[in-house]
C-alpha cells in the first residue's frame, strides 16, 4: 500500500478481534473493508451516541 499521510490509524482492542472471530465469514470481510475505508478517511454511516462518541453502521446482516 502506498504510504497516505492522511491515512487514520485504527486500534483494535482484544475484545474487538475476539468478537470479529466468531462472525461468519461475510460479515468479517465487510467490516475489514470497512475499516479499510476508514483508514483513507471515508467513514461512511455513522451515527453520533453521545457527545465524543459514533457507532459505525454497516447494513449488512443484523445491522453490524
Amino acid at each position: 500500500m502506498e504510504y497516505n499521510p492522511c491515512m487514520i490509524e485504527i486500534i483494535e482492542s482484544e475484545t474487538f478481534r475476539r468478537w470479529r472471530r466468531n462472525l461468519n465469514r461475510d460479515a468479517a470481510l465487510r467490516i475489514n473493508a470497512r475499516f479499510g475505508r476508514v483508514a483513507l478517511g471515508n467513514f461512511g454511516d455513522v451515527k453520533p451516541v453521545r457527545e465524543g462518541l459514533s457507532e459505525f453502521r454497516i447494513d449488512y446482516g443484523p445491522g453490524y
